[in-house]
């Protein structure tokens, strides 16, 4: 049901992009990261709170990894999705969960 024509038409959309263009810190491990989502081919503008943790060795003190995650909420009605409203809420929550760790070569 998710996958077809009436709600997400993956044969037609199947990427869901997401591109930030902003990132504004608001406490030291605390961010909103401003960009625009596609989703069905409909772009609209979406703001990611974030929270920053940076893991560091402890013999070192030098930064292990740095990971971010953060959540957003969209109207599905705004991307089009207009089916299956008794199975599936208005508002969809996004979560992103990104962790940098260096590159040895």
């Amino acid at each position: 049901l998710a996958k077809g024509t009436h709600f997400m038409n993956t044969s037609h959309y199947p990427e869901i992009l997401y591109v930030g263009q902003r990132f504004e810190w608001i406490t030291q491990t605390h961010a909103h990261i401003y960009g625009e989502l596609t989703l069905r081919g409909v772009t609209r503008p979406v703001m990611f709170d974030a929270d920053l943790d940076l893991s560091k060795d402890l013999d070192t003190a030098q930064v292990d990894s740095i990971r971010l995650r953060g959540t957003s909420q969209i109207s599905r009605f705004e991307y089009d999705m207009r089916s299956h409203r008794f199975f599936v809420s208005e508002t969809i929550r996004l979560c992103v969960d990104v962790e940098l760790v260096p590159w040895n070569t």
